[in-house]
């Protein structure tokens, strides 16, 4: 178990995406039915996907979480019906590559958070995950997540400006860590739910393509 964070610069890449607005409770459901949609619509216009699928996240109210889940593609692509085309940004990203449970997954977001404010960077941008392997394929202490904490750009302290410079630091941190600490705040119950998202994200995504390959064989 660990991570390593990382400033990367990183190019734009197409995707395909259906944004929602949904309860925490709710995501897992939203999110089977996205990707099960993505990759029988690029099935079906004999298309594959250009990287692992990702959840990009637009706020962190979880009442009313604004969320875009999608897939990227080699090449831009027409969308269809709720499907939209879309573009992953690319620029200055802080990274970090976390292996272990998705319980422990704050430490990788609070080392992030340490890692800018040591470079001097803040998050400009949504923070994304990408889930690189499956339960049901590896160890929970051997699953792999990308996390991207979007644009960053530099932070400048001026005569005068300490103060700004640290609620600055305050800001970038509560960016880059607001997931783990919503999910540590809730009752058992939701902070359960969060984790079984997770989990059941990345089960949807393996349903989906072993169906797929099934199907084309």
């Amino acid at each position: 178990m660990g991570y390593v964070c990382d400033i990367k610069e990183m190019p734009a890449q197409p995707a395909l995406a259906i944004r929602v607005r949904a309860k925490v409770e709710d995501l897992p459901k939203h999110f089977g039915e996205v990707y099960g949609k993505i990759f029988g619509y690029l099935g079906q216009i004999g298309e594959q996907p250009g990287g692992m699928p990702y959840a990009g996240y637009y706020n962190m109210d979880m009442q009313d979480l604004d969320v875009e889940i999608g897939v990227p593609t080699t090449r831009r692509l027409e969308g269809q019906g709720d499907i939209q085309s879309v573009t992953l940004p690319g620029g200055k990203m802080a990274t970090c590559r976390y292996t272990g449970s998705y319980a422990n997954m704050e430490e990788a977001y609070n080392g992030l958070a340490r890692y800018m404010q040591e470079q001097g960077l803040e998050p400009t941008g949504v923070s994304y995950e990408a889930y690189l392997n499956s339960p049901e394929e590896v160890p929970v202490d051997q699953l792999v997540t990308d996390i991207r904490a979007g644009d960053v750009t530099e932070m400048r302290v001026g005569i005068g400006r300490i103060d700004t410079a640290t609620q600055r630091i305050a800001l970038a941190q509560a960016e880059i860590g607001a997931r783990g600490r919503q999910i540590e705040s809730l009752d058992a119950r939701n902070g359960d739910v969060m984790l079984d998202i997770r989990a059941e994200l990345v089960q949807a995504v393996g349903k989906v393509t072993k169906d797929e390959d099934r199907a084309e064989a």
